[in-house]
C-alpha cells in the first residue's frame, strides 16, 4: 500500500511540474496572438486544442506510467485509478469553484489561484505576463488574467484522467501483448 500512495504522490507531482512549466514555456513561445483570443481575452481555442489538450494528455499518460512502475505489480491497478481520480477531483473542484467566482465576478482570479499544483494556469500566467509586460509593468495583476472557457475546466481532467489511465495500463501484461499462459509455453 505505501508504494501505490508514492506512485500517487510521484506521478501527481512529476505531472504538475511537467505541465506547468511546459505551458509556461510554450505560452511564452507562441506570444500573445495565438494564445488569447483576439475577440473575447481568453485563451484561445487553437491553444487549447493545438497546446494544452495534447501536452496534458501525454504529460498524464508518461505520469501513469510512473504511477504504475512505482507501485508495482499487486498495487498497480488502484494506484493508477487513484491518480486518475484525483486529478479528475481537483480539476471539477477546480471548475467548479471557477464558475461560482464567475458568477460574481472574478472568473480568472479564482482559477488562477485554485488551479496552482495541477497547473491549468500557466497559460492564464503567462498572458498575464505578456500583459503586464505591454503596459509597462513588472508583476502581474491576477484580477486582469485572462480567462478560460468553462467547457476546458471541465473537460481537460477528463483527458488528463485518461491519459493516466493510458499510461498506467501499458505496463499490463494484456497491453504488451502477452497472456498469463505464454509464460507457461
Amino acid at each position: 500500500m505505501a508504494r501505490g500512495i508514492l506512485g500517487i504522490i510521484v506521478g501527481y507531482l512529476v505531472y504538475s511540474l511537467m505541465v506547468g512549466s511546459t505551458l509556461l514555456a510554450i505560452a511564452h513561445a507562441v506570444g500573445e496572438e495565438r494564445l488569447l483570443d483576439a475577440t473575447t481575452g481568453n485563451i484561445s481555442n487553437w491553444f487549447i486544442f493545438v497546446i494544452e489538450w495534447p501536452m496534458s494528455l501525454i504529460t498524464a499518460v508518461i505520469s501513469g506510467l510512473l504511477v504504475a512502475l512505482i507501485a508495482g505489480r499487486k498495487e498497480r491497478g488502484n494506484a493508477v485509478r487513484g491518480l486518475a481520480m484525483i486529478i479528475l477531483a481537483f480539476g471539477i473542484f477546480g471548475a467548479a469553484m471557477s464558475l461560482i467566482e464567475e458568477k460574481r465576478g472574478g472568473g480568472a482570479e479564482a482559477e488562477a489561484e485554485l488551479a496552482g499544483p495541477v497547473a491549468n494556469s500557466a497559460e492564464l500566467m503567462a498572458a498575464g505576463q505578456m500583459e503586464a509586460k505591454e503596459a509597462g509593468r513588472t508583476e502581474v495583476v491576477i484580477a486582469e488574467l485572462p480567462g478560460k472557457p468553462f467547457w476546458d475546466a471541465v473537460l481537460l481532467p477528463c483527458v488528463t484522467a485518461f491519459g493516466v489511465m493510458i499510461g498506467g495500463g501499458l505496463l499490463s501484461s494484456r497491453a504488451m501483448g502477452l497472456n498469463q499462459e505464454a509464460g507457461h509455453s
